[in-house]
This record gives structure tokens, sequence and C-alpha cells, in this order.
């Protein structure tokens, strides 16, 4: 996923290592064991708040290239 690059990019290294342990401590489905889960996971949790969305018909904008906005802060 482009946005953990991005933000590995501007947190350092460490941060995927924090991220990816928490994940993991949440005990999520699919389990988290490594960078490789845990881009499953966030794969599978972003079709499953998109689809819900879109069902609801909740008035949701998608921002698909996010990692291009400067100095983006979540």
């Amino acid at each position: 996923m482009t946005v953990l690059i991005a933000t590995v990019g501007r947190e350092g290294e460490q941060w995927l290592d924090r991220h990816v342990g928490k994940l993991a401590r949440c005990e999520v489905r699919p389990p988290v064991t490594d960078l490789a889960s845990a881009v499953t996971y966030l794969r599978r949790e972003r079709e499953v708040t998109l689809g819900t969305a879109a069902r609801k018909d909740w008035n949701l904008v998608v921002i698909e290239r996010a990692t291009n906005c400067p100095r983006l802060r979540c």
C-alpha cells in the first residue's frame, strides 16, 4: 500500500514495526503476523468499509491518490 510507504518515509521504519505489532495485538481477522499479512488485512478492511458505505448510500468521497497530497496528516 502506497500510504504505508509514504508514512514510513515520513515517520521512519520503527513506525511500521509498531503498526504491524499493534494490528497483531488487536487479534484482527485475517490475523496479522508480518507486513504482508498487515497489507492483506488493510486491503480487506478498505473493501469492507467501501462496500458498507455504498450499501448504506452514505455520501462518501474516496480519495484514490491521497499520497499525492502535500503533508497529509491523519
